[in-house]
């Protein structure tokens, strides 16, 4: 018997068991490789008349007649479920199938989180087998032992805070590593430090408290992986150890800041990176400009050629630009053919030469798609932030009627 694996919580993944005695069960095996190595294969799935396992979850461990060890599920009805295990490190992790995809989790699933969708090839034959990828690989590098906070309420939901030996700084200051902009929150509210045995969070005395899973912190406390620390509306979740948690949620939050044409950042990426900046500059008097981009005729691309053709240029433009940004600056896709790039700490003079060059850079490119080469020019605005400026929307409404004067005067300038 295959041990070391324990599978307490599996049941709720899974549709109710019918304890009938002797009652037929639609049973589905998967033949894991003995060493957990590089596959795992599924059987066909298989009436039997099989006895309830003694582990109460429906869930048992048979040898199979070669020697491999196998994980069958036994459950009512014809649905296909079926069950794999592999182990990374010290924690054990289960596939399961649910008609002709195959779903990770972690086991035992504390959460019941899913984790990663592989599709599965439909067999043919009673002889059939579907090959998938091993756990081992599904969930390489997911795994972390780092600690992080992960966002789970508040305007960032999904967003992944790494900690370091640097204390994470928590508050309303702009120059938070968590900077919230709401009136119940400190300036400089919380922070979470590392100490012996890991981190804790400490208040910063602040008006109205930091809870630690709904209790509030008297100075400090302890943290352990699971806590949950709430600040104002925003709360997160404290997450350490071999915890693929914290990637899932590092992958939702992805999705809903990046575009998913360009793989740039998104417009709602632009808002919440602008909204931080614009505070910044106007409370330290910094530096700040913006930068908008429109390629000239593209809707006659897209009428000549086709949208794929035009989808292609927006990537590969994409990819030209983003090689000019540095670390501290946004790109984003602002909507359909326009752009936007944030550049803190940097006034208009050097932007519009910044400008420039990006307009040099487009101009001078050959788009090259299906047997196609075309010549592209952009329009570009510049505008820098000045004390009148209330909103970031002023900042970007300036540099979009730059762009604007640029396309009036004819296309492929520069307009500042």
């Amino acid at each position: 018997m295959h041990r070391g694996c324990r599978f307490g919580g599996m049941r709720n993944s899974l549709a109710p068991w019918d304890r009938s005695p002797g009652r037929p069960k639609f049973t589905t095996e998967i033949a894991a490789n003995p060493d957990f190595g590089c596959q795992c294969s599924v059987a066909l799935c298989h009436w039997a008349s099989r006895s309830e396992t003694e582990s109460g979850n429906g869930l048992e461990a048979v040898e199979h007649p070669t020697g491999v060890p196998t994980h069958s599920c036994a459950q009512s009805g014809q649905s296909r479920q079926s069950v794999a295990v592999d182990q990374v490190g010290s924690r054990c992790y289960t596939v399961f199938a649910v008609g002709h995809v195959f779903l990770l989790r972690s086991a035992p699933p504390s959460s019941g989180l899913l984790m990663s969708q592989v599709p599965a090839q439909r067999t043919t034959g009673i002889d059939g087998q579907t090959r998938i990828t091993s756990v081992r690989d599904l969930v390489a590098g997911l795994v972390s032992k780092d600690a992080f906070l992960v966002m789970v309420r508040g305007a960032e939901i999904g967003r992944r805070i790494t900690l370091t030996d640097e204390a994470a700084t928590i508050g309303r200051d702009p120059e938070s590593t968590i900077a919230l902009k709401h009136d119940s929150i400190s300036r400089y509210h919380a922070k979470v430090e590392a100490c012996e045995g890991g981190h804790r969070v400490v208040d910063n005395m602040s008006t109205n408290g930091t809870y630690r899973n709904q209790n509030q912190v008297q100075g400090s406390a302890q943290l352990i992986s699971g806590d949950y620390i709430q600040v104002g509306d925003t709360i997160l979740k404290y997450l350490c150890g071999d915890n693929i948690e914290a990637a899932f949620h590092e992958e939702i939050y992805r999705l809903t800041i990046e575009d998913s044409l360009t793989q740039i950042a998104n417009k709602r990426a632009l808002n919440e990176f602008l909204d931080k900046e614009f505070a910044r500059a106007k409370r330290y008097q910094r530096d700040l400009t913006v930068i908008m981009l429109d390629l000239d005729h593209f809707k006659r691309v897209n009428d000549s050629f086709g949208h794929l053709m035009g989808d292609f240029m927006l990537r590969e433009m994409a990819k030209i630009i983003g090689t000019r940004i540095r670390k501290e600056e946004m790109f984003a896709r602002y909507g359909g053919e326009e752009f936007c790039i944030v550049l803190p700490e940097m006034n208009s003079e050097k932007a519009s030469t910044f400008a420039e060059t990006l307009r040099t850079l487009i101009m001078g490119h050959s788009f090259e798609f299906e047997g196609n080469t075309l010549k592209m020019t952009a329009s570009l605005g510049v505008a820098e932030l000045t004390t009148e400026m209330g909103r970031f929307e002023d900042l970007v409404g300036l540099a979009d009627e730059n762009l604007y004067r640029a396309k009036r005067d004819g296309r492929n300038k520069v307009v500042s």
